[in-house]
């Protein structure tokens, strides 16, 4: 999945294409999806970035393996509010469907 296919696109298109990518790609999505992420950690992020950061934890909370677990940690201590409340959210459903 390439970021100008998401770029100018609504947060729930993102969302979408990201889960249904991760639901596609199981383990090979992971590392894009972690690419995404650490883009978008930080307070000066701009909003296209922090969306697709945020897209991105969410569909990493649907592929259960110790790599996503791990990159969820991880963002669920970023600088950034927004991603950092949906890493959490996403490894708390993560454990929870397991």
């Amino acid at each position: 999945m390439t970021r100008t296919a998401l770029e100018g696109k609504h947060f729930e298109y993102k969302r979408a294409a990201l889960e249904s990518y991760a639901a596609l790609g199981q383990t090979r999505a992971v590392q894009v999806l972690h690419r995404y992420i650490r883009d978008g950690d930080g307070f000066l992020t701009g909003r296209e970035a922090e969306e697709t950061a945020v897209a991105a934890a969410l569909a990493l909370g649907r592929i259960r393996s110790m790599a996503s677990v791990e990159i969820l940690r991880r963002g669920a201590m970023s600088r950034n509010k927004r991603l950092r409340e949906t890493a959490r959210r996403s490894l708390i459903q993560m454990k929870e469907r397991a």
